[in-house]
């Protein structure tokens, strides 16, 4: 697997198959990790290994250090959603 770009598009391609970043975005669900909220609760490890104790297998990471939060794009959603978890999309 390999990131490259073709026209002004990020592009991730792989042995057999190449995706724009746009496409790979929605290929998951899309969930806001609350890092003040997970913090209030006791998590303080990096917030990739708390996703994969709760069971949620990551396809993105994305930092937004302006809104305190983290953007994750996983397979699926396992209940109950702990409470600095929000859904943003589920394409």
């Amino acid at each position: 697997m390999g990131v490259g770009s073709y026209q002004g598009f990020v592009v991730v391609y792989t042995p057999f198959l190449f995706y724009t970043f746009d496409y790979l975005y929605f290929m998951g669900i899309t969930l806001r990790y609350d890092l003040r909220r997970a913090s209030e609760m006791g998590y303080k490890e990096h917030p990739q290994l708390v996703m994969e104790k709760l069971g949620y297998k990551l396809l993105s990471y994305q930092g937004v250090p302006i809104l305190d939060c983290i953007m994750i794009e996983v397979e699926n959603i396992i209940d109950p959603l702990p409470r600095f978890l929000e859904i943003l999309s589920d394409f």
